[in-house]
């Protein structure tokens, strides 16, 4: 059996769901008051959800632990184990029984190749982590949810494996209590946070000396540099955040929270010197009875403003804005004067991939939209649009339109001999079939009807180039060519 203190030199954590139950049901973490944290990781070696595979590991089996490790992971308290084989991390430690044992052995089997089973975790598990702690919701803002000053920790009993890294910064607590015993005196809790199954700094973690709070007057506050010890949560946190899609249009800032806070906010303008939270608490409870899916948190800011966090398990959005709107009516109806309220709009769904060329189809998409919008401002119809579009993405020319005056077209007439229209030569006039061209013999030349050629008809000096030219005579040449044109057309 692993114990602490003098009774064991190793701590070994297992959270039973009946203690979960006993310890997690407290009304005071709904405001931010005193409560009860319960630490949560197990790092039991027969637990399936520490595996890749979600099973426990079986006779002559491999073990595979991660090189970085960074933490301890507890063999069962009793009971002789044969392995295979063990791949020991680089960082970490193995935490073994009192009174069992473990023994290698060769692979047995087919083909002698023994099934592997590799440890799920890596890492140290941080004391401000915050999914480290019971007692909270997705409301709470980060800070929040790790033990404050007027916070009792529970701590896994003395036969369960414990590995926790140390806050750098000085955090305060109310007081610590190993499972089920009585709370640890002040000197006592120094004591063990020397033992190994603590790193980092073995001081960070004080008692606040704070009394018993019976009323909710008692704000749960870090008796340290808050700005530091936020910065060392969302070290833990941003990596998180980072990788996840902002699933709402216009996210909250919300102090003491590393991501972006989705969902709703309602200020108030009370005084929390003077009124009563668990009376808010109970208002606020009320109000959202019908909204299963809502989840809520009031707390005391940093500058004693009093507000309503509220978001959703799963974001929608309308869920989150009729919960501020129902809030803001039942603050009203018990003359609470809400200072501002605010919702962080519709969900942005998608992938990852529609996200990314999002921006690349919808820009091209509003700058048409806006082009068509445009094309009248400048004299265009959407008709003369069409036609020219239609005209530069084919061959040939548009057909004329009858409807439009001034519109013509163009014929061509192409004589191929593999072609399904031919102009033969008994189609020629027979006056004209002693010509000497050839063209017209073999039937390749007609008269185009739609030009008029004048190369057949004898062509008219008007002036003799070789001879003397008087300007009269000149004039009368010309103007008489001219009215033998205008006659002909």
């Amino acid at each position: 059996m692993y114990m602490w203190l003098n009774k064991s030199t190793k701590m070994r954590h297992k959270i039973l769901f009946c203690f979960l139950t006993t310890f997690c049901i407290n009304k005071g973490d709904s405001w931010g008051l005193g409560g009860r944290k319960v630490w949560l990781p197990d790092l039991e070696f027969t637990t399936r959800n520490n595996w890749i595979n979600n099973k426990v590991p079986t006779r002559n089996s491999r073990i595979q632990f991660p090189v970085e490790m960074q933490h301890s992971v507890g063999l069962p308290v009793t009971g002789d184990f044969i392995f295979s084989g063990i791949e020991l991390p680089h960082d970490g430690s193995l935490l073994l029984p009192l009174n069992g044992g473990l023994q290698l052995t060769e692979a047995k089997g087919r083909g002698n190749n023994p099934e592997i089973f590799a440890w799920k975790w890596k890492g140290p598990f941080s004391w401000v982590d915050p999914d480290n702690w019971s007692g909270s919701n997705k409301a709470v803002p980060h800070l929040e949810r790790i033990p404050c000053g007027t916070d009792m920790v529970i701590l896994p009993n003395y036969n369960r494996s414990l590995s926790i890294k140390l806050p750098t910064v000085t955090v305060n607590i109310k007081e610590i209590k190993i499972g089920n015993e009585t709370p640890l005196e002040a000197w006592d809790w120094q004591s063990i946070m020397m033992g190994r199954e603590f790193s980092n700094n073995h001081q960070s973690v004080l008692y606040s000396g704070l009394p018993y709070c019976d009323t909710d007057k008692c704000l749960c506050r870090h008796n340290t540099d808050v700005k530091e010890l936020i910065n060392e949560i969302c070290e833990i946190e941003s990596s998180r955040c980072s990788g996840e899609e902002i699933p709402c249009s216009y996210p909250l800032v919300v102090e003491g929270h590393c991501c972006s806070y989705c969902g709703g906010r309602v200020s108030l303008n009370v005084d929390h010197t003077t009124f009563s939270l668990s009376k808010l608490h109970e208002i606020t409870t009320e109000a959202l009875k019908n909204y299963h899916d809502i989840l809520q948190h009031i707390r005391v800011t940093l500058d004693g403003n009093v507000e309503v966090l509220v978001t959703e398990s799963v974001y929608r959005g309308i869920k989150s804005a009729e919960a501020v709107d129902t809030l803001q009516r039942a603050f009203a109806e018990r003359g609470i004067n809400v200072v501002s309220y605010a919702v962080t709009g519709a969900p942005l769904k998608g992938s990852v991939i529609a996200t990314a060329l999002g921006p690349l189809f919808g820009v091209p998409l509003v700058l048409i939209v806006l082009i068509l919008i445009a094309i009248p401002a400048f004299g265009y119809s959407y008709r003369e649009v069409y036609f020219v579009f239609r005209t530069s993405i084919r061959e040939g020319n548009l057909p004329p339109d009858p409807s439009k005056e001034g519109d013509f077209g163009f014929a061509r007439f192409e004589n191929v001999a593999e072609g399904d229209v031919q102009l033969a030569s008994a189609l020629i006039p027979e006056d004209e079939t002693d010509s000497d061209d050839d063209d017209y013999k073999d039937g390749k030349r007609f008269d185009n009807p739609l030009y008029r050629s004048k190369r057949k008809e004898p062509v008219e000096n008007i002036i003799d180039i070789d001879g003397p030219v008087s300007l009269a005579a000149l004039e009368d040449k010309v103007n008489l060519h001219e009215e033998t044109n205008i006659d002909s057309d």
